[in-house]
């Protein structure tokens, strides 16, 4: 896809969002008035990964990526620090992993799931109780950011993004471990 530059919102009309699934494009979501787009790409800072098609005459908003890291994306991501995201799972908060499957496998976090962001919206509903607490998480943090933005859009209400992202997780746990004794 495309690099994002800007986020859209549907003002009137009726649009279809489809993705290549199996070497074939599908249609994953309609979007009609009130409905966005477009934010995936800006807060993670990567290509689209969808084609948005209007399915009637419309009209649309839109807001630049400046204006949009300024007005939307301070208010709706939460950051928590490594510290403080240990603690908030050890009570039980969901952990995910937002990166690519092969990402995981090197390394994640333990106990954490992985959804690859571009799979989020798909998996939220099947796989997520509005109630429960979320912390998402990606290598450096521009993908949790675009995850944990979604989330809140799609109404769970307590959804954190990883500071840092893994390395800085890691970090936390390296400085948590005693030293080895000599």
């Amino acid at each position: 896809g495309d690099q994002g530059d800007y986020f859209y919102v549907i003002k009137e009309g009726a649009a279809s969002v489809s993705k290549f699934l199996d070497g074939s494009e599908t249609v994953v979501a309609y979007l009609v008035r009130g409905d966005c787009f477009g934010e995936d790409a800006l807060l993670s800072n990567t290509n689209r990964n969808a084609t948005v098609r209007m399915m009637q005459d419309g009209k649309l908003m839109r807001l630049g990526r400046k204006s949009f890291e300024e007005v939307l994306k301070p208010p709706v991501v939460e950051w928590l620090s490594p510290g403080q995201a240990s603690i908030l799972a050890r009570q039980g908060a969901v952990v995910v992993d937002v990166r690519l499957p092969s990402e995981h496998e090197q390394r994640a976090i333990k106990g954490s799931l992985n959804i690859p962001l571009a799979r989020l919206r798909e998996e939220a509903a099947e796989r997520f109780e509005r109630q429960q607490k979320f912390i998402v998480y990606c290598n450096t943090g521009e993908r949790s950011a675009a995850a944990a933005f979604i989330l809140t859009r799609l109404g769970y209400a307590e959804v954190y993004a990883l500071q840092g992202g893994l390395a800085g997780m890691l970090r936390q746990q390296e400085k948590a471990q005693p030293a080895p004794q000599a």
